[in-house]
């Protein structure tokens, strides 16, 4: 069985990879200070920028694959606070690479879409990066150092949507909070993604650790579109009415950190790996709307 740790075991894609791996994997989940209740794996929270405690964590579990989903994901915190994304999403990564490095295990880096500065879209992982922010800033940073310390590592850039572990709400879910309680919902209809379904994510992470794959991949859904569209397609699943979604533009909002307009990404290259192309948007909206009505439960039992 495959020795499995997960960095951000808690968040949205740690937690999905959690879940999918319960009986496939001898797992070591970690987190920060989120405490999971441990159903047939170990659980440890640790500070991963702490670079003898990612060396003694992997030493001591030696895992066949690290995924590294953690990180410091609030786009405006990490531009008021530069130094923390880099702790956390630099030093944090390359220390965890160093320690991969040392003990002969193979790495998972999670990163984004927004490597990419959004002015025209539909990505191929070969286009030049340009981030606009300091958390895209931050998390290309991360690709290099991990690559830096093993040159064969497997580096995903995604876009996901879900359920959470935790109270914190993904777009899909705010979007649902805000139609239940009768609010107006604002989507953006200048901006652009392929969004994937967490879970359909954590299975295709999962093929592709299988396949021993290294090197860049996009790792999206099939289908482009606004956000805008994502929020009238998530109120069309759930039985809402798609004209609660207001149109609106992103310069509206307010928002501290520049942001791009279009990271749709292009997966060609996975797809010609796993021989099929990966969920479009309304395919994924229905099996997080099955997951939720079968399976949250159990999935949030794993909260402690």
């Amino acid at each position: 069985m495959t020795r499995l740790l997960i960095t951000g075991a808690s968040g949205l894609l740690g937690g999905a990879l959690l879940h999918r791996g319960l009986n496939t994997a001898d797992i070591l989940a970690c987190t920060h200070d989120t405490r999971l209740h441990p159903q047939g794996f170990d659980t440890r929270n640790i500070d991963l920028a702490v670079e003898f405690h990612a060396k003694d964590l992997v030493a001591g579990f030696k895992p066949d694959w690290i995924c590294h989903c953690a990180a410091l994901t609030d786009v405006d915190l990490c531009q008021r606070q530069p130094k923390s994304a880099h702790r956390l999403n630099v030093a944090a990564s390359g220390a965890l690479a160093r320690a991969a490095a040392d003990y002969g295990a193979q790495f998972l880096l999670i990163s984004t879409d927004s490597v990419f500065d959004g002015s025209r879209g539909r990505y191929v992982e070969t286009d030049a990066t340009g981030p606009l922010n300091e958390y895209a800033a931050s998390k290309l940073e991360a690709e290099r150092r991990v690559r830096g310390f093993l040159p064969e590592v497997l580096i995903a850039r995604v876009n996901f949507y879900g359920w959470n572990l935790k109270p914190k709400r993904s777009l899909a879910e705010w979007v649902l909070a805000q139609l239940e309680a009768g609010v107006s919902v604002p989507g953006w209809t200048d901006v652009y993604f392929t969004p994937l379904f967490n879970m359909d994510l954590a299975d295709c992470l999962n093929a592709m650790m299988a396949r021993g794959l290294s090197g860049t991949y996009h790792v999206a859904g099939s289908e482009r579109c606004s956000k805008y569209e994502f929020a009238r397609a998530v109120a069309a699943e759930w039985g809402h009415d798609p004209e609660a979604i207001r149109p609106t533009e992103m310069a509206t909002a307010g928002l501290g950190a520049p942001r791009p307009l279009d990271t749709s990404l292009r997966c060609d290259k996975l797809y010609r790996e796993l021989g099929h192309v990966l969920p479009d948007l309304r395919t994924g909206l229905r099996r997080m709307r099955n997951f939720v009505e079968s399976d949250l439960s159990a999935f949030r039992s794993l909260l402690g």
